[in-house]
């Protein structure tokens, strides 16, 4: 699962479930299209940081996992992986001082006790501080991943997942950063949006 959920980090994707969607592509086409898409690409600056959300299917996690280096995907790999993660909504959270190359996790420290406080927060604890509010309705994170760059990348990136829920007008990501003490930063992504995107053709 952390394999999958690592490709993740090179995907901004769209939210693609609903059969309804005009416009087909082909994957490789698919994931530059809702790559650039604002719909599924939200950010808000809080204390000078800025926090970045991007929805990520089931279904472009499925195209990465089963494509060669060619970008030619296997159906049968696709397929597999798909039956194995479909059902759920992938949200990465990256977030790093705004107009700055200083490594977050390095911003505005106090003590370097303080440097393996918030990494450790982020490993163990942040999960409980993000979720997702469907129509109002809040859902907390079925699984967390935490990318630690170790300095090597002025972002922080977190990864959680969430269960579908196709019905729901607005979808809206909350996260309390209790590291920064950033409370309540959240973006609201809309359903409707979502719908107008590219729909994936595979052969």
């Amino acid at each position: 699962m952390k394999k999958g959920i690592s490709i993740m980090l090179l995907l901004v994707c769209a939210w693609a479930f609903s059969g309804c969607v005009p416009g087909k592509l082909e994957p490789g086409q698919y994931l530059k299209t809702l790559a650039a898409d604002e719909a599924l690409n939200k950010s808000v600056v809080v204390g000078n940081i800025r926090y970045t959300f991007h929805l990520v299917t089931p279904e472009a996690i499925a195209i990465r996992y089963s494509a060669d280096e060619a970008g030619r995907v296997d159906r049968g790999k696709y397929d597999a992986r798909l039956a194995e993660i479909k059902g759920n909504l992938y949200v990465d959270l990256s977030h790093q001082v705004e107009q700055a190359n200083t490594p977050v996790l390095r911003y505005k420290l106090g003590s370097p006790a303080e440097y393996e406080q918030r990494v450790m927060y982020y490993e163990f604890e942040a999960q409980k501080d993000i979720s997702v509010l469907y129509d109002g309705q809040e859902m907390k994170a079925t699984g967390y991943l935490y990318e630690n760059h170790n300095d090597l990348s002025p972002q922080n990136n977190l990864i959680a997942t969430f269960p579908v829920k196709p019905d729901a007008k607005d979808i809206q990501v909350v996260f309390n950063d209790r590291a920064f003490n950033n409370l309540f930063v959240k973006v609201t992504f809309r359903q409707s949006d979502i719908n107008t995107l590219p729909h994936l053709v595979l052969n």
